[in-house]
């Protein structure tokens, strides 16, 4: 008697392939999805960098345009805050200003013009009317207070009367506090500064749109910049380097330039909570014969170093958040 046919097998191995052709289907456009996904982040990341590298480019060329010529002066805004003490010419700038100073703009770099309107000559000014010295702009992108781009000052030789009050009225504006609806980004944050629980003293400035941006159909991002000013911290991986006891021949360079870089003066005869950075390298040169200071290029850096100096773990985080706390002024 012939055995029964069986029946369903060509229909379970078609649903069975169908399965496999679904999942292979899946799993490709996963694939495919991820693949764009990545894509799109690394369009994205290479147009953040090309953007940093613009508001870079934007920032140089301010600071050569603003600040390039001899007769240029540039200090912090916090001159002219009244709540430090100040010299005869810091009363005097607050009394043409305002008497305090917007947190997020104290690390401000702010450029005057020290020749006066006519820069053919050196100074055509008088020294009792500081008036006459010109306040040219700030070296950032945009102000907090408006989200505006801060304008640059046309040529001193195209001065007009007008263009005068209008960068007195922006010298002023040291004072406006930031605007709390503005979207900022902080270009100096936590992490470089010492975070303050009652002050948010960051460095934050509104992002302006990149020239041809169109927000409905393909956006080119966002710029942003603050210069701050280096000339004015005291350098304290500087070190001794002569000896003690100076040779003849040394003699000869030693009171050349000065010795000290007034960093002592931030600390006592002994280690105290803020660390005597010079103590530390004169006592690190006369155990090894040397000091190590000078490649401190950091916060970081000078906290492994005062830890290595002091032969202390505790000293280290002293030094790294002394750094952190006096950012502007080290």
């Amino acid at each position: 008697m012939p055995s029964p046919r069986k029946r369903g097998f060509s229909l379970v191995l078609s649903l069975t392939i169908m399965a496999a052709m679904v999942m292979l289907v899946i799993v490709l456009a996963a694939f495919l999805q991820v693949e764009s996904r990545l894509a799109t982040a690394h369009s994205a990341y290479l147009r953040a960098r090309m953007n940093a590298n613009v508001a870079g480019r934007l920032a140089i060329a301010q600071l050569q345009s603003l600040a390039g010529h001899d007769q240029r002066v540039t200090a912090r805004m916090d001159l002219l805050d009244g709540t430090k003490p100040g010299t005869s010419l810091n009363t005097y700038l607050q009394s043409k200003t305002a008497t305090t100073v917007a947190e997020d703009k104290k690390a401000w770099t702010g450029v005057w013009c020290t020749g006066g309107a006519d820069q053919s000559k050196v100074r055509d000014w008088l020294v009792t009317d500081p008036d006459k010295r010109l306040f040219l702009g700030y070296l950032v992108s945009a102000d907090p207070s408006t989200g505006l781009a801060v304008a640059n000052m046309a040529p001193n030789r195209l001065l007009k009367t007008s263009e005068a009050l209008a960068m007195d009225q922006l010298l002023k504006s040291a004072a406006t506090a930031p605007d709390a609806t503005l979207r900022t980004v902080p270009l100096l944050a936590y992490g470089t500064i010492l975070r303050n629980p009652t002050l948010d003293t960051r460095v934050k400035i509104p992002p302006l749109p990149l020239p041809g941006a169109n927000s409905t159909d393909a956006p080119q991002g966002n710029y942003a910049w603050w210069t701050g000013d280096e000339s004015v911290k005291a350098k304290i991986n500087l070190t001794e380097t002569y000896p003690a006891a100076p040779s003849a021949w040394d003699k000869g360079y030693v009171y050349t330039a000065a010795r000290r870089t007034g960093q002592e003066t931030l600390g006592g005869s002994t280690a105290p909570t803020w660390p005597n950075f010079k103590l530390w390298a004169d006592g690190e040169t006369a155990a090894l014969g040397g000091s190590k200071l000078s490649y401190a290029t950091n916060g970081s850096n000078l906290g492994a170093w005062a830890a290595m100096a002091t032969t202390n773990p505790a000293n280290g985080t002293i030094a790294q958040e002394a750094f952190a706390r006096y950012y502007g002024d080290l």
